[in-house]
């Protein structure tokens, strides 16, 4: 059986708080204090009851000021100070004419802490145990000024403290609710994402256990063979050459990986978007493709850039070699540029099949390709590596009526972080 001790620490982990709230009561507090001081101007006559009072007050005010519920967990010196409060204002109304004291109007304030800090049963405690003191103090002024009092402004006084009570207490209650709920909610939202995380970890490997596991297979095949007719010098040299095409695949394959999930350090100068481009195209036409027209519409007005020339160089390139992979037959592809006064504007369009309208939403997610030999990782990076510097990718597309992607790029670097 739990000790009182362990019963008392455990009721005072169940007090709720809230920062905010805490703060306005606190300064409530201290304008409760203006009553009494009020009634110091209005009735010379109690001057040294009032002066008692408003010194314990502050003194009270001040220890709840320093003895913050955020400090050291020191909530618990709360029933001290509303106790303190109890026994002033029993002190003050006896003295200064019972139901007529204007010094009974202070129990508000500790009435609505103890709601506030305890919920409804500790707001009706503090209640109950103010009661028996409030008219304690009526008998006392009876007893000191030999007046009638007016039992039903008591009793309406009484009613009131417990009405008060029973609003804060209940409002505080439902605010543990919210917050609750708003901490259960956190929580789904957390455990959901890392299962999101943890599905989307598992896709990407079983991708990527997949484009792997080809080129060693074939690696491992003509390897094989190459043990076996090792004299054969026409096999051997085509074998050689296909061992050397799938190792270098996996090279770029595990390159991309890595340029997709880790940061790369940028190396930042100025850059001619033209120079770029014009390269990028040399080395997509590395190989040869029937009737392939290139057409280059620059803007003669195109400044230089901000930029990393070598990741806007691969940007750029595995575009135009998509594009040119969907062109088997030939076709158009036209490099654009176009000067906005923040921006720069690169448009790559090509006379290719175009984009399935199921399939475009998805085109620049890791792992999804619509080519045999493709990776699904080439428009991810790009996408990546356009970001980084600040712009965006966009892409339309009419299916049968070739796309068009158009890059947006910062003239001045801004690069995320």
């Amino acid at each position: 059986m739990a000790s009182p001790l362990e019963l008392t620490q455990t009721w005072w982990n169940r007090v709720i708080y809230d920062e905010d709230i805490f703060l306005v009561l606190l300064g409530a507090r201290w304008l409760s204090l203006l009553p009494p001081l009020l009634a110091l101007l209005l009735h010379p006559e109690s001057r040294e009851a009032g002066l008692l009072m408003l010194g314990i007050a502050c003194i009270s005010n001040l220890l709840l000021s320093v003895w913050h519920p955020k400090i050291n967990g020191r909530l618990q010196q709360q029933p001290l100070l509303l106790g303190l409060d109890f026994a002033l204002v029993t002190i003050l109304t006896a003295l200064t004419g019972g139901t007529l004291s204007p010094y009974g109007l202070y129990a508000y304030t500790p009435l609505v802490l103890s709601a506030f800090f305890f919920q409804i049963r500790g707001g009706l405690i503090a209640a109950t145990t103010f009661t028996p003191l409030y008219l304690l103090s009526i008998a006392v002024a009876q007893r000191l000024t030999g007046n009638q009092p007016d039992a039903i402004q008591a009793l309406g006084h009484i009613l009131s403290i417990y009405l008060v009570v029973l609003i804060f207490g209940y409002s505080a209650m439902l605010l543990q609710r919210v917050k609750q709920s708003a901490l259960e909610l956190q929580h789904t939202q957390a455990e959901l994402a890392q299962a999101e995380t943890l599905a989307a970890i598992g896709k990407m490997v079983g991708h990527l256990s997949h484009e792997i596991r080809n080129p060693l297979t074939t690696l491992g095949g003509y390897a094989y063979h190459l043990a076996r007719k090792p004299d054969d010098a026409q096999m051997v040299a085509h074998h050689a050459r296909i061992i050397g095409e799938e190792a270098h695949r996996l090279e770029e394959l595990l390159t991309d990986m890595l340029n997709l999930t880790r940061p790369v350090k940028q190396s930042i100068s100025t850059v001619n978007l033209h120079e770029i481009l014009d390269k990028a195209c040399v080395l997509a036409a590395d190989q040869p493709q029937n009737s392939l027209v290139i057409e280059k519409q620059y803007d003669p007005t195109t400044p230089t850039v901000e930029a990393d020339a070598a990741s806007l160089l691969r940007a750029f390139l595995n575009v135009i070699r998509n594009a040119m992979q969907f062109m088997p037959d030939g076709g158009t592809l036209t490099v654009t540029t176009h000067t906005k006064p923040e921006e720069v504007e690169v448009a790559i369009q090509d006379t290719g099949p175009g984009i399935p309208p199921d399939v475009l939403p998805t085109i620049f997610k890791p792992f999804v390709t619509h080519r045999a030999n493709g990776t699904g990782l080439g428009l991810p990076i790009t996408q990546q590596v356009i970001e980084e510097h600040g712009g965006c990718i966009d892409v339309q597309s009419e299916f049968g009526h070739g796309a068009c992607f158009t890059f947006r790029l910062p003239r001045h670097a801004a690069f995320a972080d």
